[in-house]
């Protein structure tokens, strides 16, 4: 009683700054090792130098993870640490069709896209410019699950700066009934030249009957804005 008392004269004092305590909410991995077993199967999409490889193989020791990453020198690191029968490491992208579409390269490489960084957005630093553009080859997810007999997806996740929408369009098979859980990066701030629609990914994910059980990760822009964040998706059972 005397801790809720307390914590509630906190509370308000900082009400009266403008600032909020916002209650302890568990982590996606918590969630994770709470609804899934020890022999996951995880997509990591946009996997740029294998860091969510690392953070997925602590947490499930016996993990298969299928990984994507279109950036040849990112591949090539990712290939050179990860050396596990269990992690297929594909340099392709994925999207909502089969082609070949012009790819950003950035100095700094995790901001890499298939969308220009946005010249006029006023917080820009000397990383955030292009190095040099090439076409990728993309495929579907569902394409990918159908050639390598992928009967379940327990992670989905997806952070390729601004191209999420596209990758959820082309797993339309694979959203209605083989994946469990959904971790997508989003990005309202104008830093790239397309503009995510945040509207469009949750009608999709909810038309395929998720839920949106978690947010992470939130960033700011200097002048407080959000900027971007990560959202988690559970499927509902049957």
């Amino acid at each position: 009683m005397l801790i809720k008392k307390i914590f509630l004269i906190v509370k308000k004092k900082l009400n009266l700054f403008g600032y909020d305590i916002i209650k302890l909410r568990p982590t996606f991995d918590q969630i994770y090792k709470k609804n899934i077993n020890n022999h996951p199967i995880i997509f990591d999409v946009g996997a740029n130098e294998g860091q969510s490889i690392k953070r997925f193989t602590s947490l499930f020791s016996r993990s298969t993870i299928h990984s994507f990453e279109p950036i040849e020198d990112c591949y090539k690191k990712i290939i050179k640490i990860f050396n596990n029968k269990n992690i297929f490491i594909n340099n392709i992208a994925l999207g909502e069709k089969e082609c070949k579409r012009i790819f950003f390269i950035n100095k700094n490489s995790y901001t890499s896209s298939f969308f220009r960084i946005n010249k006029k957005y006023n917080e820009l630093f000397d990383f955030d410019r292009v190095k040099k553009s090439q076409k990728k080859k993309i495929t579907t997810l569902d394409k990918y699950v159908k050639l390598n007999k992928i009967d379940k997806i327990d992670i989905l996740k997806i952070d390729t700066q601004g191209y999420e929408l596209n990758i959820l369009k082309g797993a339309k098979k694979s959203l209605n009934n083989i994946i469990k859980f959904i971790e997508i990066e989003i990005t309202i701030a104008d830093y790239y030249n397309n503009k995510i629609n945040i509207y469009e990914i949750d009608k999709l994910l909810v038309k395929n009957n998720y839920t949106l059980c978690n947010i992470a990760n939130l960033a700011y822009h200097k002048n407080n804005y959000l900027t971007w964040f990560d959202l988690l998706y559970k499927k509902n059972s049957k």
